[in-house]
């Protein structure tokens, strides 16, 4: 089954990504990194860089919550077993295998056979 640990990945990336740009905002204003690398005058406007931090905290929420609602819904659909209507094997990728290797391939389960109560009852009447 598909894990949910490779979609927080996703969601840490953003937030860290959008963390660096609020950084590099400030880091601007504090460190005047413009100036060391294009050249210029050295004037400090807090004012600019708490709007820039503004207008990144506004883009990155919407961002951060629809990416999470995408990788929720596509977790959910991940989650489905594509299983034939006909002999019951579970679709594997590209392949198709039964119940039983699935779950010892899959999960590193054996199985065994038995019969439930509603079976064994309709069993008995048949007889």
């Amino acid at each position: 089954m598909p894990r949910r640990r490779p979609a927080l990945n996703v969601i840490h990336l953003e937030v860290a990504a959008f963390l660096a740009i609020i950084g590099v905002s400030w880091g601007d204003e504090l460190f005047h990194l413009s100036r060391s690398v294009f050249g210029g005058g050295a004037s400090s406007n807090w004012q600019e860089a708490a709007f820039e931090t503004l207008v990144t905290v506004a883009v990155a929420i919407p961002t951060i919550l629809l990416t999470r609602r995408f990788l929720d819904r596509l977790h959910h659909l991940e989650a489905f077993l594509r299983i034939c209507a006909w002999c019951h094997r579970i679709g594997e990728k590209d392949r198709w295998v039964s119940l039983e290797a699935f779950f010892e391939g899959r999960f590193d389960t054996r199985t065994t056979h038995g019969i439930c109560p509603e079976c064994a009852e309709k069993l008995r009447r048949e007889a």
